[in-house]
């Protein structure tokens, strides 16, 4: 029901962005931050130990299996 901050603090990560042109990938060293806009399925891989904090509105949050 809205869009997701999420706040790299520590490490490195790629942040995959399903759009309609296909997968995006938004590569992060922290300290970094990407606002993920509504709707849009996405999912974080590491690319070292991270801390990471995720800021979500949480009415009709869904999973998507992997």
């Amino acid at each position: 029901a809205g869009d997701e901050l999420v706040y790299l603090l520590g490490g490195a990560a790629e942040l995959w962005l399903e759009t309609p042109a296909g997968l995006q990938c938004v590569p992060m060293q922290a300290p970094a931050a990407a606002l993920i806009p509504a709707n849009c399925w996405h999912q974080v891989r590491t690319r070292q130990l991270c801390r990471m904090l995720f800021i979500t509105y949480g009415e009709g949050t869904l999973h998507k299996a992997v």
